[in-house]
């Protein structure tokens, strides 16, 4: 389990304090990215990309991008960074296997994950069921023509 916390996408720090195998090596394990829209389907969408990778050698990485409103700095999000911090924390750390969390503070949540994605990288994500499409089913789309494979999962309604 570790947690990773993105200011503004520019200047990662990483919490973990461990090195993972690089990546194309044996030893390295699959990334499977999760995009985290919602933090009340975050245990939906974890809980699914655990169950695919089951049985695999493989990590999740879960990606939460916070939008912060252009009247407010960017060091000051809407919700409390600590809350969403421990959130992720708690998450990562009910999880069979290896998990990462990291959480983005930006102005456009579009561009910020299209940018913390590694080249060819399986995404999973969730959207609701509409009949039009939605700002997630844009992103997927998106994300498919970048060169990435996403799977999206539909999340029950509440």
């Amino acid at each position: 389990m570790s947690f990773r916390s993105f200011a503004n996408a520019l200047h990662p720090v990483d919490l973990s304090g461990t090195r993972e195998p690089r990546e194309g090596t044996p030893d390295a394990p699959i990334e499977i990215q999760i995009l985290l829209n919602r933090l009340e389907d975050a245990r939906t969408l974890v809980g699914a990309a655990a169950n695919l990778a089951c049985g695999m050698h493989a990590m999740l990485v879960a990606h939460f991008a916070q939008v912060v409103p252009y009247p407010l700095p960017l060091k000051s999000p809407p919700v409390s960074v600590d809350l969403v911090e421990q959130v992720l924390i708690d998450l990562s750390g009910q999880q069979p296997i290896d998990t990462t969390s990291t959480l983005y503070l930006c102005r456009d949540r579009s561009e910020t994950l299209r940018d913390a994605l590694k080249p060819e990288s399986l995404v999973i994500m969730g959207t609701k069921r509409r009949w039009w499409r939605t700002s997630e089913e844009r992103l997927a789309r998106q994300l498919t023509r970048d060169g990435h494979r996403v799977l999206v999962i539909p999340v029950p309604q509440r």
